[in-house]
């Protein structure tokens, strides 16, 4: 599956859908949130990208917002792989539909490596903000 296809293995697409007439792909935003929710087997994943959606929410329309924020939740994960986390520069991020059902997800680069898969994805959190040019 091509990145910028990523929405379509949503359970709630139109989350994102409806804030962009082009979705960002994965490998153009910045992962920056890792959770491993053992209480109900699920992992979140927040991305960051220093635009705003071309088409935000009526309440985000304020001036000064310049960056966004969404976060993932999965599922029921199994089959969670974990090699190395101490970098997240310089990776690479998959998602694409399992043959087994749901969601195959991984996050490389050279010397590290998560991968799990998951019964479901949805869009669990976005959020505008003001980010300093420092960040």
């Amino acid at each position: 599956m091509s990145t910028s296809d990523w929405t379509d293995l949503l359970s709630n697409p139109e989350g994102m859908r409806e804030l962009y007439t082009r979705t960002p792909t994965l490998p153009e935003c910045f992962l920056f949130y890792f959770h491993i929710d053992e209480r109900e087997s699920g992992i979140t994943l927040g991305f960051d990208t220093r635009s705003i959606p071309d088409r935000p929410r009526p309440e985000w329309l304020r001036t000064g917002f310049n960056a966004f924020e969404f976060f993932l939740t999965f599922a029921h994960v199994t089959d969670l792989s974990l090699s190395g986390w101490n970098s997240i520069t310089d990776r690479t991020i998959d998602l694409s539909r399992s043959t087994l059902g749901g969601i195959t997800a991984r996050v490389t680069n050279s010397r590290e490596m998560i991968s799990f898969h998951a019964s479901s994805a949805r869009l669990s959190r976005a959020r505008v903000y003001l980010a300093s040019s420092g960040d």
